[in-house]
């Protein structure tokens, strides 16, 4: 799968005013010349959102997680794929910092305990 990266607003590229439409330009471009899908970078209110899936001719990738839309509202507004960044490893990262920190300052398990998979769930992720 060929998901065309737009990054008009992740660059701050011309005007504010003008980004939607040269965004959508570009993804309208990317789509004609083959992509399968089409990833205008940023974070962005739920009514850009929507304004992006109604004008790209295609489907549309989003930048999930916080503090924008749901997947739910992103789905009702029609958006094909979400996708995380490094937003997933930074959370996992922030995780085990505090893991770390509560080990060095207080020698207790509580936040290594609190979302610990089951030795079988562990196990499971490595016999497919």
């Amino acid at each position: 799968m060929i998901n065309a990266r737009v990054d008009v607003f992740l660059l701050a590229s011309g005007d504010p005013e003008s980004r939607l439409a040269h965004a959508v330009q570009r993804a309208n471009a990317y789509r004609k010349a083959g992509a399968d899908c089409t990833y205008p970078i940023g974070r962005f209110e739920l009514a850009v959102i929507a304004d992006l899936v109604t004008m790209i001719e295609g489907p549309v990738n989003i930048l999930g997680g916080p503090p924008g839309p749901t997947i739910p509202e992103l789905a009702k507004a029609g958006v094909a794929r979400v996708s995380f960044g490094g937003r997933m490893m930074s959370s996992v990262l922030g995780h085990l910092r505090g893991i770390a920190f509560e080990i060095l300052e207080h020698g207790t398990y509580t936040k290594m305990k609190a979302e610990t998979l089951s030795g079988a769930e562990f196990g499971a992720l490595f016999s497919n």
